[in-house]
């Protein structure tokens, strides 16, 4: 038997089996609603509930669309078009539009009937809940899979909350996440992509914010939210940075650079000069911290720790976070006194560090400073022993989905030239020596291109 003819049988059937269906779905609505906010952990269940919740209201909304066709829709509709009867009316013969009437289904007017019914009830159920069916949209997959036990979903769904844009869901990822971190039930690999990801929102609304800043816009939605951030969220890392989980501590350090929390760059400081441990991530992620920062006071104590880094990963975090201040010195500004000890320690082992990574990534912070007084350490690293090698591509972790590049692959002679190059211009002693190694059959092409490139940069500023 067809459920829908059997209801729709009698008037009487019809009215309440509408209104059950509709008490039923009104009923459940607080508590459920509250269940899938508050305790559901499996996305999966919640998609099936909500399919027989709504299932529910659409079966009242179509029996409420039947009651409805029938007392509107003339030549007894129902009776015809739902029950499938046979109906015979009087003055058809006489009244060509009555049978005209007799022969249609009004499917259209029925099922705008039956739409409009179920989008009231839905906007009815959407009020009673508290705009629950839109928030779920947006939080409830992910709310729900964070209190799963499916680690690996919770890392996807972590990483997916910081690719949002729009100011409603900023400030719902922020939420979550900040609910993740701190939670010590999740697992530890978990709260750690917490922060991350939290830390890429903070870039990415402070980047926001330099952007209005440049259109000479003061006040926006960003604005407002990195405050809010800033008073409560980054006092408490700063505050766990000396206890938390290594673990933990690493990204929290990163996340405070990629929000520019100057008021952390003491305590970061701190932590890092306390020294290289070897191979260290949580050390290389807060010097990375201190060159997203840039304060001109970390290049004196960090360059102090040049020979302490002998592992390679960690040399080139140190040499990116040396290089970061360097490169955003104005011109016109005095180099800072720290500048002869860096050209010293870095010329040095540019010439004589012990691995390929060290001597590439010195020369790397000896082009940073822009600084005269590199060229001879720079004349001396390019015929030092082994001057023949090539730079490997070093990348630095600042927590972004790819490793951030420090320096691209490249012979290391040509890095050496390409550090003379920003200095040549005005150097009699430059222009001297690559006239005399221009032409150099023990050097190889591309070197000896640079060199002509050299000799031609600064000729012309000679002329100038």
């Amino acid at each position: 038997m067809n459920p829908l003819r059997w209801v729709a049988a009698s008037r009487r059937r019809l009215a309440t089996a509408t209104l059950v269906a509709y008490a039923l779905a009104f009923a459940v609505a607080v508590p459920l609603a509250a269940h899938l906010r508050d305790v559901s952990a499996s996305p999966i269940a919640d998609f099936w509930v909500m399919t027989a919740w709504l299932g529910i209201l659409a079966a009242g909304s179509l029996f409420l669309g039947v009651l409805l066709g029938d007392r509107l829709l003339p030549g007894r509709w129902r009776e015809r078009v739902i029950l499938g009867r046979e109906v015979q009316l009087p003055g058809t013969d006489d009244d060509p539009a009555l049978a005209m009437a007799v022969t249609k289904s009004y499917l259209l007017h029925f099922s705008a009937l039956t739409v409009g019914a179920l989008a009231l009830s839905a906007m009815a159920l959407e009020a009673v809940t508290g705009g629950f069916f839109a928030e779920y949209q947006r939080l409830g997959y992910a709310r729900a899979t964070l209190r799963g036990d499916d680690t690996a979903a919770k890392l996807a769904t972590v990483e997916r909350l910081s690719e949002v844009q729009r100011e409603q869901n900023v400030r719902d990822s922020l939420a979550l996440l900040r609910a993740t971190w701190d939670d010590p039930a999740q697992p530890l690999e978990v709260r750690a992509a917490s922060i991350r990801s939290l830390g890429r929102l903070g870039h990415s609304l402070v980047t926001s914010i330099d952007a209005w800043d440049n259109e000479g816009v003061k006040e926006h939605w960003e604005f407002d939210l990195v405050r809010e951030l800033r008073s409560d969220l980054l006092p408490l890392w700063r505050e766990r940075l000396a206890t938390a989980d290594p673990a933990l501590a690493g990204p929290m350090a990163l996340a405070l650079g990629r929000y520019r929390d100057f008021d952390s760059a003491p305590a970061l400081l701190a932590r890092a000069t306390t020294g290289p441990t070897g191979a260290s991530p949580t050390w290389r992620q807060t010097v990375t911290a201190l060159g997203l920062l840039h304060p001109l006071d970390i290049l004196a104590p960090l360059g102090e720790l040049a020979t302490a880094a002998t592992d390679p990963q960690d040399f080139t975090a140190l040499a990116w976070a040396v290089g970061e201040p360097m490169r955003r010195l104005p011109l016109d500004q005095p180099p800072p006194p720290a500048f002869d000890r860096l050209i010293e320690a870095f010329g040095a082992l540019a010439a004589s560090g012990a691995t390929p990574v060290h001597r590439c990534d010195a020369v790397y912070v000896l082009y940073k400073t822009r600084d005269a007084r590199i060229v001879e350490p720079l004349l001396a690293a390019f015929d030092a022993q082994g001057a023949d090698m090539e730079c490997p591509t070093t990348h630095v972790d600042v927590s972004d989905r790819a490793p951030h590049v420090s320096a691209h692959g490249e012979p290391f002679r040509v890095r050496v030239l390409k550090a003379l190059a920003v200095v040549a211009v005005g150097q009699p002693r430059v222009l001297e020596w690559a006239r005399s190694r221009v032409d150099d059959a023990s050097l190889s092409d591309v070197v000896r291109l640079e060199l002509k490139q050299l000799v031609a940069l600064t000729e012309a500023g000679a002329g100038q």
